[in-house]
């Protein structure tokens, strides 16, 4: 059961004594992140008629999600494949065998494997315990990290995101093919882990960043994870940074969801975006690192 706020609990108050087209009229008001979390709570309902009423509307609006979306990708000249690559199908085979020859990390929904066919790049596994639901949310990331990459493809002075090379759209999982970054990783790194390149620069290095939030967010995309997950921020051989893992991505189709990705500043008088100030507060945990170890 995911942790409800205010809104949440009183909105599925509501839900839970109304019928199916009710059910949907009313989640259909709020924002898209907020009705994906809404929709999976009542899934999780005790009430099984209420759950009847919308199993099958629902299955197909993330059909349909997950088909537009891979339209989508298509369109935009990214691969949509529905099968096992080799190096999926390897990774397989080494982990029924308990080997690790091409995996790279993981975490919470999925795992990073190297490909075999085509060095320097990897695939980002997203194992699916409930395929349908998560369908639309996979190839949304992928398409978000498209448009992140070709917002800041010609641009100078702006961090890089990995390019995306095709989607893989299987009934156990999901997978995205991209550019392997070739570094270490600002949370390896705050947690001494990992050293910085001697070609590393604090203030060029953030204000690349920042000009890449920027760019973001004038096209409407938000990552949103960037302080909580250091490791989203990665340092090239050359210093240069990289923006990794658009899962918790969003991009803002209006006024009102643009509005809550801003807030104002602390004791200031003016506001910025979330990611803007992620990235101000990151800065302030590398610079403080350096401090420490020089």
């Amino acid at each position: 059961m995911l942790d409800k706020n205010p809104i949440e609990a009183r909105v599925l108050s509501q839900i839970e004594s109304a019928e199916g087209d009710v059910i949907e009229y009313i989640i259909e008001q709020f924002p898209a992140e907020l009705r994906d979390r809404l929709y999976l709570e009542v899934e999780h309902m005790e009430d099984a008629e209420a759950v009847t009423h919308l199993s099958t509307r629902l299955i197909n609006r993330r059909f349909s999600l997950s088909v537009n979306v891979e339209k989508m990708l298509s369109s935009e000249g990214v691969e949509v494949v529905h099968g096992y690559p080799r190096a999926i199908l390897q990774h397989i085979e080494n982990s029924y065998a308990s080997k690790e020859e091409i995996r790279l990390g993981s975490g919470n929904n999925g795992e990073v494997i190297a490909s075999i066919n085509q060095p320097g790049t990897c695939y980002k596994l997203l194992y699916l315990k409930r395929a349908q639901e998560m369908a639309a949310t996979a190839a949304r990331e992928a398409l978000l990290q498209y448009q992140a990459y070709e917002a800041l493809r010609n641009k100078v002075d702006v961090a890089k995101v990995p390019a995306v090379i095709r989607y893989v759209d299987n009934k156990d999982l999901r997978a995205i093919q991209m550019e392997q970054v070739q570094g270490v990783s600002l949370r390896n790194v705050i947690e001494g882990k990992s050293d910085l390149p001697d070609t590393f620069d604090l203030d060029y290095f953030f204000g690349c960043l920042e000009n890449t939030i920027e760019q973001l967010n004038l096209v409407g995309i938000f990552h949103r994870d960037l302080l909580n997950n250091p490791g989203n921020v990665m340092v090239d051989k050359d210093g240069n940074p990289w923006i990794i893992d658009f899962g918790n991505a969003h991009k803002a189709t209006n006024f009102d969801e643009v509005d809550n990705a801003y807030q104002l500043i602390p004791g200031g008088t003016w506001i910025v975006s979330r990611d803007m100030l992620a990235i101000k507060k990151l800065k302030q945990q590398v610079r403080s690192h350096l401090t420490q170890n020089n």
